[in-house]
Protein backbone atom coordinates (compact mmCIF):
# COMPACT_ATOMS: atom_id res chain seq x y z
CA UNK A 1 0.00 0.00 0.00
CA UNK A 2 1.30 3.46 -0.90
CA UNK A 3 1.38 6.32 1.55
CA UNK A 4 -0.05 9.60 0.38
CA UNK A 5 0.39 12.79 2.30
CA UNK A 6 -2.57 15.10 2.82
CA UNK A 7 -2.64 18.56 4.35
CA UNK A 8 -5.80 19.74 5.99
CA UNK A 9 -6.24 23.12 7.59
CA UNK A 10 -8.90 24.50 9.83
CA UNK A 11 -9.39 28.14 10.76
CA UNK A 12 -11.24 29.02 13.96
CA UNK A 13 -12.52 32.57 14.35
CA UNK A 14 -13.67 33.81 17.75
CA UNK A 15 -15.32 37.20 18.14
CA UNK A 16 -14.96 38.76 21.59
CA UNK A 17 -16.96 41.64 22.98
CA UNK A 18 -16.20 42.90 26.48
CA UNK A 19 -14.25 39.71 27.33
CA UNK A 20 -17.12 37.45 26.27
CA UNK A 21 -17.00 35.16 23.26
CA UNK A 22 -19.91 36.03 21.04
CA UNK A 23 -19.39 33.91 17.97
CA UNK A 24 -17.25 31.02 16.79
CA UNK A 25 -16.74 29.95 13.18
CA UNK A 26 -14.75 26.98 11.95
CA UNK A 27 -13.76 27.00 8.29
CA UNK A 28 -11.70 24.60 6.19
CA UNK A 29 -9.08 26.40 4.12
CA UNK A 30 -7.19 25.98 0.87
CA UNK A 31 -3.41 25.69 0.57
CA UNK A 32 -2.07 27.83 -2.27
CA UNK A 33 0.20 26.44 -5.02
CA UNK A 34 3.19 28.62 -4.05
CA UNK A 35 2.95 27.33 -0.47
CA UNK A 36 2.95 23.70 -1.64
CA UNK A 37 6.02 24.40 -3.78
CA UNK A 38 7.79 25.98 -0.81
CA UNK A 39 6.94 22.97 1.39
CA UNK A 40 8.64 20.46 -0.90
CA UNK A 41 11.91 22.42 -1.14
CA UNK A 42 13.19 20.63 1.95
CA UNK A 43 13.26 17.39 -0.06
CA UNK A 44 15.48 18.59 -2.90
CA UNK A 45 17.14 21.87 -2.01
CA UNK A 46 20.11 22.71 0.17
CA UNK A 47 18.46 26.06 0.90
CA UNK A 48 16.07 26.44 3.78
CA UNK A 49 12.42 26.85 2.97
CA UNK A 50 10.79 30.22 3.51
CA UNK A 51 7.80 29.03 5.54
CA UNK A 52 8.06 30.75 8.93
CA UNK A 53 4.52 31.78 9.87
CA UNK A 54 4.46 35.57 10.33
CA UNK A 55 1.10 37.34 9.87
CA UNK A 56 -2.64 36.94 9.53
CA UNK A 57 -4.20 39.45 7.16
CA UNK A 58 -7.79 40.63 6.80
CA UNK A 59 -9.50 41.80 3.63
CA UNK A 60 -12.88 42.98 2.42
CA UNK A 61 -13.31 41.05 -0.83
CA UNK A 62 -15.15 37.73 -1.12
CA UNK A 63 -13.86 36.58 -4.51
CA UNK A 64 -13.74 32.78 -4.61
CA UNK A 65 -10.40 31.09 -3.86
CA UNK A 66 -8.13 29.77 -6.58
CA UNK A 67 -5.02 27.64 -6.09
CA UNK A 68 -2.80 30.26 -7.74
CA UNK A 69 -3.62 33.21 -5.47
CA UNK A 70 -0.53 35.00 -4.14
CA UNK A 71 -2.22 37.66 -1.98
CA UNK A 72 -5.59 38.65 -0.58
CA UNK A 73 -7.82 40.34 -3.14
CA UNK A 74 -8.07 43.52 -1.03
CA UNK A 75 -6.08 43.45 2.19
CA UNK A 76 -7.22 46.06 4.70
CA UNK A 77 -5.05 45.15 7.70
CA UNK A 78 -2.65 42.53 9.08
CA UNK A 79 -1.46 41.51 12.52
CA UNK A 80 1.56 39.50 13.62
CA UNK A 81 1.14 35.96 14.82
CA UNK A 82 1.44 36.01 18.61
CA UNK A 83 1.46 32.27 19.25
CA UNK A 84 2.66 29.26 17.29
CA UNK A 85 3.50 25.78 18.39
CA UNK A 86 3.68 22.21 17.30
CA UNK A 87 0.42 20.69 18.47
CA UNK A 88 1.16 17.04 17.73
CA UNK A 89 2.90 14.82 15.20
CA UNK A 90 2.59 16.57 11.86
CA UNK A 91 0.51 19.40 13.31
CA UNK A 92 1.01 23.10 13.93
CA UNK A 93 -1.19 25.80 15.37
CA UNK A 94 -0.84 29.58 15.23
CA UNK A 95 -2.92 32.44 16.56
CA UNK A 96 -3.31 36.19 16.03
CA UNK A 97 -5.70 38.81 17.39
CA UNK A 98 -7.22 41.78 15.59
CA UNK A 99 -7.65 44.17 18.54
CA UNK A 100 -10.65 46.35 19.24
CA UNK A 101 -8.80 49.46 17.98
CA UNK A 102 -7.61 47.85 14.73
CA UNK A 103 -7.60 48.82 11.91
CA UNK A 104 -6.50 52.18 13.29
CA UNK A 105 -7.52 54.22 10.23
CA UNK A 106 -11.17 53.21 10.74
CA UNK A 107 -11.08 53.30 14.58
CA UNK A 108 -11.59 49.52 14.78
CA UNK A 109 -14.54 49.25 12.41
CA UNK A 110 -14.17 46.82 9.50
CA UNK A 111 -16.04 44.51 7.18
CA UNK A 112 -14.09 41.28 6.91
CA UNK A 113 -14.74 38.94 3.99
CA UNK A 114 -11.34 37.23 3.59
CA UNK A 115 -8.53 36.15 5.90
CA UNK A 116 -5.07 35.04 4.83
CA UNK A 117 -2.11 33.37 6.52
CA UNK A 118 1.25 34.78 5.43
CA UNK A 119 4.69 33.25 5.88
CA UNK A 120 8.29 33.96 4.99
CA UNK A 121 10.90 36.63 5.51
CA UNK A 122 9.12 38.80 2.95
CA UNK A 123 6.04 39.12 5.17
CA UNK A 124 6.05 42.52 6.87
CA UNK A 125 4.05 44.29 9.57
CA UNK A 126 1.22 46.59 8.44
CA UNK A 127 2.96 49.92 9.27
CA UNK A 128 0.28 52.22 7.82
CA UNK A 129 -0.15 49.88 4.85
CA UNK A 130 3.47 49.59 3.78
CA UNK A 131 3.45 45.84 4.58
CA UNK A 132 0.28 45.16 2.60
CA UNK A 133 0.36 42.16 0.23
CA UNK A 134 3.92 41.11 1.15
CA UNK A 135 4.97 37.57 1.96
CA UNK A 136 4.04 34.06 0.91
CA UNK A 137 0.27 33.57 1.05
CA UNK A 138 0.07 30.13 2.60
CA UNK A 139 -3.69 29.95 2.76
CA UNK A 140 -6.87 32.04 2.41
CA UNK A 141 -10.44 31.66 3.63
CA UNK A 142 -13.52 33.50 2.44
CA UNK A 143 -16.07 34.29 5.13
CA UNK A 144 -19.71 33.58 4.51
CA UNK A 145 -21.50 35.32 6.08
CA UNK A 146 -19.33 38.41 6.33
CA UNK A 147 -17.93 39.55 9.70
CA UNK A 148 -18.79 43.14 10.54
CA UNK A 149 -16.38 44.21 13.28
CA UNK A 150 -17.33 47.08 15.55
CA UNK A 151 -14.82 49.17 17.48
CA UNK A 152 -15.25 47.38 20.81
CA UNK A 153 -14.80 43.85 19.37
CA UNK A 154 -11.67 41.85 18.89
CA UNK A 155 -11.30 38.91 16.56
CA UNK A 156 -9.07 35.98 17.43
CA UNK A 157 -7.99 33.77 14.53
CA UNK A 158 -6.46 30.34 15.12
CA UNK A 159 -5.03 28.46 12.14
CA UNK A 160 -4.28 24.77 12.51
CA UNK A 161 -2.60 22.48 9.99
CA UNK A 162 -2.40 18.72 10.13
CA UNK A 163 -0.18 16.75 7.76
CA UNK A 164 -1.45 13.18 7.54
CA UNK A 165 -0.71 9.92 5.82
CA UNK A 166 -3.51 9.16 3.39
Amino acid sequence: MENKIAICGIVTIVKKFKNRETEIKIIKNRIMDNALDEMIKGFYSVWNTNMLLRHIAFGDDNTANTNTMTKLVNEIYRVPIIYKARSGTGAIICRAILKDTQPEDTAGIATIREIGLYAGTGSFDWLEGSGKDFGLLLSRVVLNPVEDKIASEEIQVTWEYQIERG
